[in-house]
């Protein structure tokens, strides 16, 4: 008797449960996440990710000696400024004058044009 209560308790559940896989199967892959580690999109999806980190790294370095240098040269000119200094819009760096271009000219503004229109009757 208590092995025909057991199979009325578990038995819909695992019916249900089966139901529910091969209806699930029609939509989405049941397989374990493990068994599809050799393919060749998740290969694909390894070397990609692997090679955008690497270029990430390599980014991440230059930007870190593009503000070394950056600060470097600002370092340089305030010292310069500090020693023999800044007189209008010359720059002496080590007896040579160097001159800073002025700005270009602003553009010109957009002005809209209205455009002329026929009106034609429908014969």
């Amino acid at each position: 008797m208590e092995f025909i209560a057991i199979l009325k308790r578990v038995g819909p559940f695992v019916l249900t449960f089966a139901a529910g896989l091969i209806i699930a199967s029609f939509f989405v892959t049941v397989t374990a996440p493990f068994s599809n580690w050799g393919s060749k999109r998740s290969d694909y999806k390894f070397s990609k990710s692997r090679h955008m980190k690497q270029k990430y790294h390599e980014l991440r370095g230059e930007y870190m000696r593009m503000k070394l240098e950056n600060e470097q040269l600002r370092d340089r000119v305030r010292s310069l400024e500090a020693t023999r200094g800044f007189e209008g819009t010359e720059l002496k760096l080590d007896g040579e004058v160097i001159e800073i271009p002025a700005p270009p000219p602003p553009p010109k503004p957009f002005r809209h044009m209205q455009m002329k229109t026929k009106i034609v009757e429908a014969q």
